[in-house]
């Protein structure tokens, strides 16, 4: 089965800007003739899905081509393409070696867009060199060193996304972008530190199951912040324009945290105003001897969905430490999970304009 997208259909066909091609079996002289067909007629975006075909050379020497989306096919060339006028290349679970992936992209001079993605990881080290007019970029599935990914980096003068997602050999990154304003970055192996540098970033999602793992952000224009990690993690943060942000706790080892190390976490947002919280019930509920000599972790917070994994037991508990946790909160919802007979329920309650249980009292 093919497709050929509406806009191929009202073009002329002197000239034909899109086309989509979807099959799982084809005749292969009978795609090299439809490819001979389209360059003549300087294709301008390509969109091909289909299983251990090789991408013919015709395509990476295609000067008319802006866009190229590959996904499920191969890809073998050992000389450079003359992609000269292509702004997007996205290879999705394409299966390559390093020297035929460094050969595409090295002949993408303008190239805005670069998406990479590898269901299966890649066995060889990438390293490639990208032009330094790319804005958005995912790295997905391959292995790479820090230095390597810095130094990439480094000649981005105009990178405004990064995306980088369980990628083997990291350890100790080091992420410093003048341009950058939005980061996901999200690793299962073991990254032991974490530092970004980033004067424009404005939102930054980190996923992390690393146990000893340690961060520091200086990202004084952050606004929007979801960080996933475990409870141990150390955490330093330089972000006070930070608004809102989903803070999702964990445990991913042995190790039980004190409740000193959760206000001292939690304190590292302090200036957020709207927050969802997972957590489990007991790490939240502080003792009364950490509220007489802690100050509140979050003074500034308004508004909080808090997200309890465990059955809930003790609510009137739970409030009177949110409260004091958040003095300033103005609405709370609590999602409480259930666990019975391995079914999951879940229970909402929402109060909205909440005042402090000591105003309450008061009054």
């Amino acid at each position: 089965m093919f497709e050929i997208s509406q806009a191929t259909k009202q073009v002329p066909e002197t000239s034909i800007v899109r086309f989509r091609l979807r099959t799982s079996c084809y005749p292969a002289s009978r795609i090299k003739d439809w490819f001979s067909f389209l360059i003549e007629r300087n294709v301008k975006e390509l969109d091909l899905n289909f299983d251990c075909y090789c991408l013919a050379r015709s395509v990476l020497n295609a000067t008319s081509l802006t866009v190229l989306k590959l996904c499920r096919m191969t890809l073998r060339t050992r000389s450079l393409s003359t992609l000269h006028s292509l702004k997007v290349l996205s290879l999705i679970d394409v299966i390559f070696d390093a020297k035929s992936l460094k050969n595409i992209i090295s002949g993408c001079p303008i190239i805005e867009e670069l998406y990479v993605h590898r269901e299966s990881y890649a066995r060889d080290h990438v390293d490639f060199s990208v032009s330094k007019t790319l804005k958005y970029l995912l790295l997905s599935g391959l292995q790479f060193n820090c230095q390597w990914l810095e130094g990439l980096i480094y000649g981005l003068p105009l990178l405004e996304g990064l995306t980088l997602y369980s990628c083997i050999g990291l350890k100790n990154i080091r992420i410093g972008s003048h341009s950058l304003k939005s980061l996901y970055f999200s690793n299962d192996f073991v990254s032991e530190n974490l530092s970004i540098d980033s004067h424009s970033l404005t939102t930054l999602d980190v996923y992390t199951r690393s146990g000893a793992w340690k961060a520091t952000f200086r990202t004084p224009n952050l606004v929007y912040l979801r960080l996933h990690c475990g409870v141990k993690a150390v955490i330093s943060i330089q972000a006070p324009n930070l608004f809102e942000g989903i803070l999702d706790l964990g445990h991913y080892s042995k190790y039980v945290p004190s409740y000193d190390d959760t206000v001292h976490f939690l304190a590292n947002f302090n200036s957020m105003k709207k927050m969802m919280l997972r957590i489990d019930e007991q790490e939240i509920i502080f003792p009364r001897n950490i509220r007489n000599t802690c100050s509140p972790p979050l003074p500034n917070l308004k508004h909080l969905k808090l997200k309890i994994r465990r059955e809930l037991k003790t609510k009137s508990e739970l409030e009177d430490s949110v409260y004091w946790c958040a003095p300033s909160l103005e609405t709370l919802e609590l999602d409480v999970m259930e666990y019975c007979n391995r079914k999951h329920l879940k229970v909402k309650m929402r109060c909205n304009e909440l005042k402090r249980k000591s105003e309450l009292e008061d009054s």
